[in-house]
């Protein structure tokens, strides 16, 4: 039985990598007209929090479904977006079960895929995005401890 859930397990998060990779990348317009440089200055934010503000801001002005949903996307998506991988990671490869070494190597990724939208003009770089794909990514490690007897796959 341990086999078909690893199998399963494998299966989801392939399926989970592949919706990642469209999600972050090919789901977008690039906009390679503009100049790196001049992109990064006009698109990415480095300040914490000023985007996520900005949407708080924004929701408590028009008080309307379509300024809730677009603050709810950015900011809700953001933490869902990781959470499968803190939850399969730990899962799946044995030497990713200590939460240091987790919760690095998902940020790493994180850093990296904020550094590919920036060079490949696709998204924007966000500290925000960050934040909350690595909050959504403690979150999904956190339910994977909470439920791991349940589910573990070691053989």
């Amino acid at each position: 039985m341990k086999k078909y859930i690893r199998e399963i397990l494998w299966g989801a998060f392939a399926l989970y990598c592949v919706f990642l990779l469209w999600i972050l990348f090919f789901s977008r317009e690039a906009k390679r007209w503009i100049p790196i440089n001049e992109y990064i200055a006009e698109y990415s934010s480095i300040v914490p929090f000023r985007t996520t503000l900005k949407y708080i801001k924004f929701i408590c002005r028009k008080q309307n479904w379509d300024s809730f949903r677009l603050a709810f996307y950015n900011i809700g998506g953001n933490l869902i977006l990781f959470l499968p991988m803190g939850f399969f990671l730990p899962l799946l490869f044995p030497r990713m079960r200590k939460f240091s070494r987790i919760m690095l190597n998902i940020g790493c990724m994180i850093f990296m895929t904020e550094i590919l939208q920036a060079l490949l003009r696709l998204g924007i770089p966000d500290v925000d995005d960050v934040i909350f794909n690595f909050i959504g990514a403690w979150v999904g490690y956190g339910i994977n401890k909470r439920f791991s007897e349940y589910i573990s796959i070691v053989p």
